[in-house]
């Protein structure tokens, strides 16, 4: 049985810190916030790895890595175009239309299908 601490797509599952689920890198490519794909752990993970040597908080430029709830979508904005310059390939991915959570998860199933389960990524370089 898979429970929410057990799911593959929870940061505790042992990946290796430069390997993310497909569904974590599905929020930063076409979600948000408020629609992710993800456990809110795995958004963090994304984004803090991504952001290890970048702030996204103008108020605080030296606050490096998983930025403050409110700067999530800003943290987004910077990480998505790093995300698709390392793979281009996933620039084909569009949002989905499904609003269901059956027919998001069976979008996101057919991501894998066509992508993987993970992706590997490098940290956005310095500013």
């Amino acid at each position: 049985m898979t429970t929410p601490d057990t799911a593959r797509d929870n940061p505790v599952t042992g990946l290796n810190a430069d390997v993310f689920p497909l569904a974590a890198v599905l929020t930063v490519l076409v979600g948000s916030n408020d629609r992710p794909f993800c456990t809110l752990g795995n958004l963090y993970r994304i984004l803090g790895f991504m952001l290890q040597n970048r702030s996204v908080d103008p108020a605080d430029p030296d606050a490096h890595g998983i930025p403050r709830a409110e700067l999530i979508d800003d943290a987004i904005a910077v990480c998505k175009p790093e995300i698709l310059r390392q793979h281009p390939e996933l620039a084909a991915i569009t949002k989905t239309r499904a609003t269901s959570d059956t027919g998001i998860l069976t979008w996101i199933a057919d991501q894998e299908t066509r992508y993987g389960l993970t992706v590997t990524l490098t940290p956005l370089p310095k500013a």
